[in-house]
């Protein structure tokens, strides 16, 4: 393109960010022959159907008010790549600003045994046979990489480009829990969180890869219906999420909700939490026509979606 020769004789520029139609048939092309490689799923069917999968580059968003499954369920997601394989030998980097090192080993210990926390520290202190089988449970989970404590947006870059380089394997997906603990720079939340936000959306460009990414919800929505609008502190969220969804837990069963006697008896007998899945935003995919349920184990802490699957249109 002459117009890409004329810009260089006036500014440094990156050029290779000036795409002309054409070139974007090829990147296109290679994109749509790798698809396997570059999305990612959350291996709950109904919203990878929903959502058509996370691509490279993208944010997904999960909104919900504290203390109601948001890093529950991003650690069920890094289970069920895990079990299911999606992303072959690539790495999951998860930046946890919130729980520690101890706290994650033993939410999924939780997923792994079936166990209580109680009853988990019981068993692992007292059974030693136990205690092996969950260590070699633990080396299918290698290619999970936490970073622990709160850290700018800023670094997430190079701590990214560190770990794949001291792993010698590629990237798969990242995952930010939560954004209102990640440090950026600001006078105030808004101005915060929106810079950590659009930190975060230029970390999926650069390094294209999808990110998963967690928020509370502000004042208002905690007493209303959680919307696209009701991310904690900025508007940053809704603007540069390609897919957003919420999750809160179910006050009340509809009379409809056509949910099987076993999983309301385990709800009843407080086995199990019942949670509502709405999907806000996307880019592509199809549409649900009724509530999206998932349940809670009270124990295992494994979510799963329920026997009543809406129907696709």
């Amino acid at each position: 393109m002459d117009i890409k020769k004329n810009l260089a004789k006036y500014k440094n520029i990156d050029l290779t960010r000036c795409i002309s139609f054409s070139e974007g048939f090829q990147y296109y092309e290679k994109y749509v022959n790798s698809l396997s490689d570059n999305k990612v799923y959350t291996g709950f069917n109904i919203l990878d159907e929903t959502i058509n999968g996370i691509r490279s580059g993208e944010v997904f968003c999960l909104l919900s008010p504290t203390g109601t499954g948001k890093t529950g369920f991003l650690l069920n997601v890094f289970r069920n790549i895990i079990k299911k394989n999606f992303l072959k030998d690539k790495l999951i980097i998860n930046f946890s600003l919130e729980l520690s090192e101890l706290d994650i080993f033993e939410r999924f210990s939780q997923m792994q045994s079936g166990l209580n926390s109680y009853e988990l520290e019981r068993k692992f202190k007292s059974d030693s046979v136990f205690k092996e089988n969950l260590l070699n449970k633990s080396y299918d989970y290698e290619n999970l990489i936490s970073v622990i404590g709160r850290i700018s947006v800023n670094e997430i870059k190079p701590y990214c480009l560190a770990i794949a380089d001291y792993n010698n394997k590629n990237i798969g997906v990242v995952s930010v829990d939560y954004t209102g603990l990640l440090k950026a720079e600001g006078r105030n939340d808004y101005e915060i969180i929106s810079n950590a936000v659009r930190g975060i959306k230029e970390v999926a460009l650069s390094l294209n890869i999808p990110v998963l990414l967690t928020s509370q919800i502000n004042r208002d929505s905690s007493k209303n219906d959680i919307t696209l609008f009701s991310a904690k502190s900025s508007g940053a969220i809704e603007e540069t999420s390609q897919i957003l969804c919420s999750i809160n837990r179910v006050s009340q069963i509809p009379m409809d909700s056509g949910i099987d006697n076993v999983t309301l008896e385990k709800i009843e007998n407080k086995k199990i939490q019942l949670l509502e899945l709405k999907i806000h935003k996307k880019k592509r995919g199809n549409y649900l026509d009724k509530p999206y349920f998932i349940t809670l184990d009270n124990n295992s802490l494994v979510m799963e979606e329920v026997s009543n699957k809406p129907k696709i249109n």
